[in-house]
């Protein structure tokens, strides 16, 4: 299992794929909000997002997990 944590804190501003999509590696799976700048999660491997973590709005701490995948 794949787990895809904040790598900064900040504020969840979109999450780009559903539970039970397929993914790339390196593919932008949500946006966070950090000092009024956009940064980009993506994923190390490709993969199936398992369970979603988050919401749009929320504001998370660095290496809290934000969604988790099957390789």
């Amino acid at each position: 299992m794949q787990k895809i944590i904040a790598r900064t804190p900040g504020r969840i501003i979109e999450i780009r794929v559903k539970e039970g999509e397929p993914f790339q590696a390196r593919q932008t799976l949500a946006v966070l909000e950090a000092m009024k700048m956009e940064q980009p999660v993506f994923s190390r491997s490709s993969g199936t997002v398992r369970e979603i973590c988050v919401t749009v709005g929320d504001f998370v701490k660095i290496g809290q997990v934000l969604l988790t995948a099957d390789e």
